[in-house]
């Protein structure tokens, strides 16, 4: 992929480019001068500081929006991987309502990405909490399915109020 000017821009007016640019050139400029000028030291400094910032750039260029969660199938396909046992009953919980809050919030998340692009590393970030929710959630009602102690049912019927993903404790936890 052809990285654009306008990328390379951005990546520029980073802070932390600024500060990894400084870090390197002052860690060459220091090799220098305690080793001397001696091709030894110029060629070798030179690559390691050059491979530096060539990684740098690699690693911080951005991925296109189709290979990340802000891609609709592509979170689809991470939220499938969170399936409820063939012993949960979807009637009966609010596993629907949870897959349906995150499918929103990441059609929420795609539309600010394409209002304004800086946003993106947090989206992802908000996107990939969103999953690792999604995930609790489905474990404690895999959870409630197989334990049917009162309290334990009450107390996950009370996280699941608290996370906000039903608005009151369902009449099938208590």
């Amino acid at each position: 992929m052809q990285m654009k000017k306008s990328d390379l821009w951005q990546i520029l007016s980073l802070p932390q480019t600024y500060g990894l640019m400084l870090g390197v050139s002052l860690g060459y400029g220091m090799l220098v001068y305690w080793l001397g000028f001696g091709t030894l030291v110029l060629i070798p400094g030179g690559i390691i500081s050059l491979g530096t910032l060539c990684l740098w750039f690699w690693q911080i260029y951005p991925l296109p929006v189709a290979a990340t969660l802000l891609n609709q199938s592509t979170f689809q396909t991470h939220l499938a991987q969170f399936k409820l046992g063939p012993s949960v009953s979807a009637q009966q919980h609010p596993w629907p309502q949870v897959c349906q809050q995150a499918r929103e919030s990441q059609a929420f998340a795609a539309q600010i990405a394409a209002q304004e692009p800086s946003l993106i590393p947090d989206l992802l970030e908000a996107l990939h909490t969103v999953l690792a929710l999604v995930e609790k959630v489905g474990q404690t009602l895999q959870a409630l399915d197989t334990v049917q102690s009162t309290s334990y049912r009450q107390l996950a019927g009370e996280f699941l109020v608290a996370n906000g993903f039903v608005a009151r404790i369902p009449e099938s936890l208590v």
